[in-house]
């Protein structure tokens, strides 16, 4: 099962109580994961696409005061292969940057997370997982309550280098990727069962 980090961090406040460390949300199929980028000469923007129906997460978490939550087993893993970038060789070259080969997967942790109920925002520290290496950030997100149905967004910038990808090149080095992406998350959520 895939989903997005940011949909873990999103239930804790809003749809459990501190007696109640687990429970069941069920991850909405209209999600979006999107890596974007810029070359010399034009935008690019790669989005995954796992969805063809709903998927079912359990997780569990601890409240602190603030009020923080911390995670337990909150991990994302997101095949590389899936993410459509608009055509076949850009498929390839953003598999190839990844070195999908040898680390087929881009891995989420969610550490902990605190949330406002005043701006409907929060803030959360995760770690992000490329190409066996793994590095910590803090991800500013805002969520929204409708019909039962909760939505997160989320945007985060992040340097490939920290990483130690190399930007492809094309046409003998006239086409250059920039080392800075933006990773952008969209998920809806729905709770189902809390113990």
């Amino acid at each position: 099962m895939v989903f997005s980090l940011v949909t873990i961090l999103s239930v804790s406040p809003l749809l459990w109580s501190p007696n109640d460390p687990n429970g069941q949300i069920e991850v909405i199929s209209s999600g979006k994961f999107k890596i974007k980028g810029q070359s010399n000469i034009a935008p690019f923007e790669c989005e995954f696409q796992p969805y063809s129906s709903t998927d079912t997460l359990s997780i569990g978490y601890t409240k602190e005061a603030k009020p923080c939550y911390y995670f337990h087993n909150a991990i994302t893993e997101l095949d590389i292969a899936a993410f459509d970038c608009g055509n076949r060789v850009m498929n390839n070259d953003f598999c190839e940057m990844l070195h999908q080969e040898q680390h087929p997967r881009l891995k989420i942790q969610l550490k902990d997370a605190t949330i406002s109920t005043d701006n409907n925002g929060g803030s959360a520290t995760i770690t992000i997982g490329i190409a066996g290496l793994e590095k910590d950030y803090n991800l500013p997100f805002e969520w929204h309550q409708q019909d039962g149905k909760y939505q997160v967004l989320a945007t985060i910038h992040l340097d490939i280098k920290d990483f130690e990808l190399i930007p492809p090149q094309k046409l003998i080095g006239l086409l250059k990727v920039r080392n800075e992406i933006t990773v952008e998350v969209e998920y809806e959520i729905r709770p189902l069962v809390f113990e």
